[in-house]
């Protein structure tokens, strides 16, 4: 399965100015236990703290709002692999947060920091996405003899991930397969043709993608009916095109194609971040993997499930310490 590159990930955090993956542009997602494991983590005397794969800085913003209200000159710092610049795509001022800064185009796996210098790594679905094993020996070179990490996961058993395998499939089904948005297209041809309102010929072909078009997206909707969490990215991408052909749509348009295309593509983008997401949960063998390798640098390390309020079991905790 391929993997979304760098350069991918920092498309998708620059053009969609979302805090999280999940398109979130709020901290709502923290709140509940979420926000409560983080403020139970982070309470102490800090001097650096790292947020690893932070992305637009979801967790890192949390952090600086709790050691500030702390009055806490502890300096967070967040580190991704993709070109990521949340100042600037958040507009949020940077004079604002004088103790938090990122870093971009950093593997975490390659930290910024001298030897024992550390003193806690938080990742928030993060973390997983990197080599494990290179991560972790990295850590250990970075992070304080009295150091601790703290990880919130995709697991392949959380509310998160179960319904991903019927999602990939039915966003490839609809992409690959059913491929609603060529008959779009076609028709955008049709409809652009200076006598399409007129000539007998057009009209029946207009007639026929009408038909052709409507059996696809109630295909598409059976498909998708009962997606445990909902198929919102499909039934974008089927809303998008349907809505440049309504009736109060202009029978002629030249943006109509533009449209299409970016129903196409923002699909096809949303499929490889599930797939990226799927692939990086981690089953119970992956966790006992991730345990072992942490024990051997000298952790001591404590696994839960992370539940939330009516969702359930929402990726797994961990927490680990040396010293």
């Amino acid at each position: 399965m391929k993997k979304l590159n760098p350069q991918e990930w920092t498309r998708f955090w620059d053009e969609s100015a979302a805090i999280t993956t999940f398109g979130t542009h709020t901290h709502k997602n923290y709140e509940f236990q979420i926000l409560e494991f983080w403020q139970q983590q982070l309470s102490g005397n800090f001097e650096q703290v790292v947020d690893l794969a932070c992305g637009n800085g979801a967790l890192s913003w949390i952090a600086h709002d709790i050691f500030a209200k702390a009055k806490q000159s502890t300096r967070v710092t967040g580190v991704d692999i993709a070109d990521i610049n949340p100042f600037k795509t958040l507009g949020r001022k940077s004079k604002r947060y004088p103790l938090l800064e990122f870093v971009a185009n950093t593997s975490i796996d390659q930290l910024p920091f001298a030897d024992h210098s550390v003193d806690i790594a938080i990742s928030q679905y993060g973390f997983e996405y990197s080599d494990i094993e290179k991560t972790v020996l990295e850590l250990d070179r970075v992070l304080k003899p009295t150091a601790k990490i703290c990880l919130i996961m995709h697991s392949t058993s959380s509310k998160l991930i179960r319904p991903t395998t019927d999602l990939i499939k039915q966003s490839s089904r609809a992409l690959n397969e059913v491929r609603l948005h060529e008959l779009y297209l076609r028709l955008d041809e049709v409809c652009n043709f200076p006598d399409s309102d007129s000539d007998p010929k057009l009209l029946a072909e207009e007639k026929k993608l009408r038909a052709a078009i409507a059996a696809a997206t109630i295909d598409i909707g059976d498909h998708v009916d009962g997606i445990e969490g909902g198929a919102g990215a499909i039934t974008k991408y089927v809303f998008n095109m349907a809505n440049e052909f309504s009736a109060k749509a202009p029978r002629r348009s030249t943006n109509r194609r533009k449209v299409i295309l970016e129903a196409r593509t923002t699909l096809e983008k949303y499929l490889g971040r599930i797939e990226d997401m799927r692939s990086a949960a981690l089953d119970k063998s992956g966790e006992q993997d991730l345990r072992r390798c942490l024990e051997a640098v000298g952790f001591s390390v404590d696994q839960g499930v992370l539940n939330y309020v009516k969702l359930g079991n929402i990726g797994s905790t961990l927490i680990a310490r040396r010293g």
